[in-house]
């Protein structure tokens, strides 16, 4: 999985549980139609995906069918070399981050033959590759590559299978190259020098061959050497799945860790198990992380806005000032209506309100009636008034949540960032339109099912902002088939399981309520993945194609508000 340990020991672990699983067992291989994911299936609960997304690539055991993806789109992968095989074994191939799944089939002669699945671990160029075992040519490939992306080495059909590059490092098993170490200190010599090393490993073994990370590696005696390759080679013979857990952050290893500083280590039974939970806590604390961010930034625009907001009142306050003003003018005015000549500009006339009786001037509009315009100033002079307490409501307001964000900033306890939470989760969107900015304000409902969340587009700008823009490429998105209606999409943040059968059904549910055929009993309703749906040159808003729908008949329902279903859980869980 992303951002996970995988190195030799972590793939040994793997590898042995892997062999157990499906050594000697009759396996179909499938490959996902859209994703670079491959599904060995031993049946019951001995199947495995490898999923060999760039940067993100995990292996992983599914126990019932479901578990691989309910609605997945599965192909057979290899044709004849890969029906019907059984598996041989499966091993960590050229002390290399590749994992070598052995597989026997007989030939339509009863020829005995030999398949292999080479999965390789390597980050953003992770794939998965069938490769003959008798002339090593490439079946096939999760993700082709051709001469003109990868300078090193093609992976497509009838080529030759070419390993990953080394850049000149070894294999952890194989005699190590110490005169080439230079300056530089053990660790980082082990880290450059070593196939399928990770950091954990290194310092791993530094500490359990009681050397210094910061040694230089080549003022080590031969017997010292000696001493730091065989540890290398016992931590990966007696390696064995483990969780550790650092500053909050799981990850597994093929070792008990006895280096410094690397965290809490807890032996588990399966590396599959391991697999699946650091999956979920990593989530869990991405999730976190991710609400945490969004807090921050929320924090950031919301007091921006506060002190637009309190200079604006403060202003607004200093105005009514204005109202005595407004009504002493309006009086002099009616009080010297019958001399007030028309259309006058300005005219002065005698304070009769004040001590000393003074002339003043009084500047007037020629276009409207002397009468007319005290008028105007009494009804603005009364509004002025009855605007006061109102200002200082929402000035007393805004100054006491400025205060509070000011502070969440300064010093973000989790009381304050949980207060800020709640408070934000009571601001209701506006109805209606979306906003001057070009965001988009759709419907927000959550599945009872597996709680998924369903977003719905109000008209045509929003429709086409929410398929073509704000959808993620794996969401799934909806229509009402042969009539207008919103656009609607599945959003899966990031989450590794798929929706269910019924999810989905609530999800197409809500597009056919939003649609012209909410009256009917049951309606057709067109559902993909978000990346087939595709705006064609020159069409009008709201309209777009799709590919690779599915078809799904339901009867109109709403599903709860989002902030209902928050409401709900929050409510139980007290």
């Amino acid at each position: 999985m992303s951002g996970s340990t995988i190195d030799i020991p972590w793939l040994t672990c793997l590898a042995r549980e892997m062999a157990d699983d499906l050594r000697d067992r009759g396996v179909r291989l499938l490959r996902h139609a859209d994703r670079p994911w491959a599904w060995l299936d031993g049946g019951g609960d001995r199947s495995w995906v490898a999923e060999m997304s760039p940067g993100a690539s995990r292996l992983r055991r599914v126990r019932p069918e479901g578990d691989v993806g309910e609605g997945a789109d599965w192909r057979p992968w290899g044709g004849k070399r890969t029906a019907g095989v059984s598996i041989d074994g499966v091993a960590v191939a050229g002390g290399d981050r590749v994992l070598s799944v052995a597989m026997a089939w007989r030939s339509r002669l009863g020829e005995e033959r030999a398949t292999c699945l080479l999965l390789e671990f390597a980050g953003r160029q992770s794939n998965g590759v069938v490769v003959a075992a008798e002339d090593g040519t490439i079946v096939d490939a999760l993700r082709p590559v051709s001469g003109k992306v990868n300078r090193f080495r093609e992976l497509l059909p009838n080529r030759v299978y070419i390993p990953p590059p080394t850049f000149d490092r070894v294999a952890y098993d194989t005699p190590w190259p110490w005169d080439s170490a230079g300056e530089d200190g053990l660790g980082a010599f082990i880290t450059r020098t070593l196939l399928g090393m990770s950091p954990s490993w290194a310092n791993e073994i530094v500490t359990r061959s009681g050397q210094d990370v910061d040694i230089a590696a080549v003022a080590l005696t031969a017997e010292a050497r000696e001493n730091v390759e065989r540890t290398a080679r016992a931590i990966v013979d007696a390696a064995a799945p483990h969780i550790v857990v650092r500053d909050e952050v799981a990850d597994h290893l093929g070792f008990a860790p006895a280096s410094p500083g690397a965290g809490e280590a807890r032996r588990v039974e399966r590396a599959s198990a391991a697999v699946e939970e650091v999956s979920v806590q990593r989530a869990r604390v991405d999730d976190r992380t991710r609400r945490e961010r969004e807090l921050q930034a929320y924090v950031k625009r919301r007091r921006e806005q506060l002190a637009r907001r309190t200079e604006h009142l403060r202003r607004d306050l200093a105005r009514t000032d204005r109202a005595d003003g407004l009504k002493k003018t309006a009086d002099l005015i009616m009080a010297h209506i019958g001399v007030i000549p028309p259309r006058s500009s300005s005219v002065v006339l005698t304070d009769w309100y004040s001590a000393e009786q003074a002339d003043t001037t009084v500047e007037l509009n020629p276009d409207v009636d002397p009468s007319e315009q005290a008028r105007r100033m009494y009804l603005r002079s009364r509004k002025l008034r009855e605007s006061i307490p109102h200002i200082r409501r929402r000035l007393q307001a805004a100054e006491s949540e400025l205060a509070t964000l000011n502070a969440a900033a300064a010093e973000p306890t989790q009381e304050l960032l949980e207060g800020i939470a709640r408070n934000r989760a009571m601001e209701k969107p506006r109805e209606g339109r979306s906003d001057q900015r070009g965001e988009i304000r759709p419907r927000r409902y959550r599945t009872r099912e597996g709680g998924w969340l369903v977003l719905v587009g109000r008209n045509d700008r929003e429709n086409d902002t929410l398929s073509l823009k704000l959808a993620a490429p794996d969401d799934l998105w909806f229509h009402a088939q042969g009539c207008p209606g919103s656009h609607v999409v599945l959003r899966r943040e990031g989450r590794q399981e798929n929706p269910s059968k019924r999810a989905i059904g609530e999800a197409a549910g809500v597009a056919a309520y939003w649609s012209k055929a909410r009256g009917a009993q049951k309606v057709g309703v067109s559902y993909t993945e978000a990346k087939y749906v595709r705006k064609t040159k020159g069409a009008s808003p709201g309209t777009v194609s799709i590919r690779h729908e599915k078809l799904i008949t339901v009867p109109p329902a709403l599903l709860p508000l989002e902030d209902e279903t928050r409401d709900a859980g929050e409510g139980s869980a007290a």
